[in-house]
C-alpha cells in the first residue's frame, strides 16, 4: 500500500513527536524546542502533511510493522537536511575565543581556558551475530563495555558553553575507553 505524501508528513511528526516526549525523562524536550525544531526540519519534510487520508483513523492504520521506523527515518533524514542543524567546531581564532569567553562568563573561579566541555556515552546495541562477526572480522567482545555490561559503540561529543554541540563522533567500539576514544 502506498502512502501519500501527507500522511508521510503525518507519520513523521508522530515519529517525532514519540522521540521528543516519550522515554526517559531527562531525554524529553520541552514543547517550546520540539516546535522550533519541527519549524527547522519542516521544509526537508518528504511531504507538506495538507494530504488527507480517507477513512477513521487519522493517520491510517499502521499496515506493515516497518512503517514506524520508516517515519523515525523521515525525521532523522530531515535533521541531516537541516543546515541550521550542522555541528560545526568553531575553527577560526574569533570563534574560538567567543566559546573560551563563554565558559569564562559562567566560571566562579574564573576560567580562561576551557574551549568545550567533552563526554562520552555508551550507544547501546544488540550482541552481534554469527554472520556479523564473520563479515567484520572479530567476536562481540570489541562491542563489550565492561562498564555498563553492554554491547555498544563510543560516542563522544564536545558542547559549548550554551551547550550546543560542537563536535561529535562514534568511531570507536564500545570496549574503548572515554580517554582512547577522544586521542
Amino acid at each position: 500500500m502506498s502512502k501519500g505524501r501527507g500522511s508521510v508528513w503525518r507519520s513523521m511528526l508522530g515519529a517525532f513527536l514519540i522521540v521528543a516526549f516519550v522515554g526517559s525523562r531527562k531525554y524529553r524536550m520541552n514543547k517550546e524546542a520540539f516546535w522550533l525544531l519541527l519549524d527547522i526540519v519542516r521544509p526537508h519534510s518528504p511531504g507538506t502533511g495538507e494530504d488527507k487520508k480517507s477513512g477513521g483513523v487519522p493517520n491510517g492504520p499502521i499496515t506493515h510493522a516497518h512503517e514506524p521506523l520508516t517515519s523515525v527515518w523521515f525525521v532523522v533524514d530531515a535533521i541531516h537536511a537541516s543546515s541550521q542543524l550542522d555541528i560545526k567546531f568553531p575553527e577560526s581564532y574569533t570563534a574560538q575565543a567567543e566559546c573560551v569567553q563563554g565558559f569564562k562568563s559562567k566560571s566562579s573561579v574564573n576560567i580562561d581556558c576551557c574551549l568545550g566541555a567533552i563526554d562520552g556515552m555508551l550507544v547501546w546495541m544488540n550482541k552481534l551475530t554469527i554472520s556479523d562477526q564473520a563479515s567484520i572480522g572479530f567476536g562481540p567482545s570489541k562491542f563489550f563495555c565492561g562498564a555498563k555490561m553492554k554491547y555498544g559503540l563510543n560516542l563522544m561529543g564536545v558542547c559549548d558553553s550554551r551547550r550546543r554541540f560542537k563536535w561529535v563522533e562514534i568511531n570507536m567500539l564500545g570496549s574503548a575507553s572515554d580517554f582512547y576514544a577522544f586521542v
